[in-house]
């Protein structure tokens, strides 16, 4: 008696067992997933962030890009206008050897003065020996 028992329930959970495999391949054939089409659309709340970052991002690169042209042109403009002080000062401190020391054999050395109104001063080079 006992084994016809046990052969009912065994055929029971085989049956079951045959029944869950059966439907779990028919719900995988069901969720397979369906080839993409080319194109998808998404929609404009979606993709609303990212097309403000990249706008964004080209603003700030063409801010860059004005800051940097803005900021070489005024380098060129500065050291243009140090060369042509450096020329005018040496171009002063010629005619002033020219004044001062009209036709000196030894070479001086043009000493600038220590603060406004003081004079200035042109020593003579030593002569290493």
């Amino acid at each position: 008696m006992f084994k016809k028992m046990i052969a009912m329930f065994s055929k029971n959970k085989e049956q079951e067992n045959l029944e869950d495999k059966e439907n779990s391949t028919e719900q995988e054939v069901s969720t397979a997933p369906q080839p993409l089409p080319d194109i998808v659309e998404i929609p404009w709340k979606s993709v609303a962030g990212i097309k403000n970052f990249e706008d964004t991002l080209l603003r700030i690169h063409n801010e860059l890009k004005e800051f940097y042209y803005k900021s070489k042109m005024q380098e060129i403009g500065t050291l243009r206008a140090i060369d042509k002080l450096e020329k005018l000062c040496d171009e002063k401190e010629e005619e002033l050897r020219e004044e001062f020391l009209k036709g000196a054999e030894t070479e001086y050395i043009f000493e600038l003065p220590a603060a406004t109104g003081k004079p200035g001063f042109f020593k003579k080079k030593k002569q290493d020996k």
